[in-house]
């Protein structure tokens, strides 16, 4: 098969989110059923499934998630924030995430008013909380009004 179609079954798990083929690969190969892209994890795979997902790094480079309420991207592993993916921006916060795997509507807590919940391993020193700030500066106002992702 070629790269094309690979890439037209990645975009097509993404625009297809209720289709019965992405419920039974999500129940068959594991996964987040709520992202926009199919991400492999250790269980077992048919080649063909493996083989697509070979397409994944492709389509995600190629692709511009738009956030909307956040409830289809993850928080630090989707490329978003100023066309980066945050643990790469920030690899020692993404080390200490607990929640590494969480979608942006997941990491924001919504109490009255908008907070981020980071859920951290540990107390931060110094430079992190510096990090922290840094990277709260990047981060746009989230529209928690808005429909779905594309």
């Amino acid at each position: 098969m070629n790269r094309a179609l690979h890439a037209k079954w990645i975009w097509r798990y993404g625009k297809e989110e209720k289709a019965l083929w992405r419920k039974v690969v999500n129940h068959k190969f594991g996964g987040n059923p709520k992202v926009f892209f199919p991400s492999s994890n250790n269980k077992p795979m048919r080649i063909l499934w493996a083989s697509i997902l070979k397409s994944n790094s492709t389509v995600v480079q190629n692709s511009v998630l738009k956030v909307n309420n956040g409830d289809k991207v993850l928080f630090w592993r989707d490329i978003w924030l100023n066309g980066h993916a945050p643990m790469m921006l920030f690899p020692a916060l993404f080390k200490l995430s607990r929640n590494k795997d969480a979608t942006i509507q997941e990491m924001l807590m919504m109490s009255g008013h908008d907070t981020w919940n980071f859920a951290f391993s540990r107390l931060l020193n110094d430079q992190e909380i510096e990090d922290v700030a840094h990277l709260l500066n990047l981060i746009p106002a989230i529209n928690s009004d808005s429909g779905g992702n594309q």
